[in-house]
């Protein structure tokens, strides 16, 4: 979902967690994955 639309707070919701730190160990994100995104942000 993360890597779909980039939106941590998105997933944060749909695992029903309070505090986006509880969040953290779901958001590993290959680089890639990260670079696209950037690449879509710009």
């Amino acid at each position: 979902m993360l890597a779909a639309t980039g939106d941590v707070e998105t997933v944060q919701a749909v695992l029903g967690h309070q505090e986006l730190d509880h969040t953290k160990p779901y958001l590993t994100v290959v680089q890639e994955t990260i670079r696209r995104a950037f690449e879509m942000a710009l």
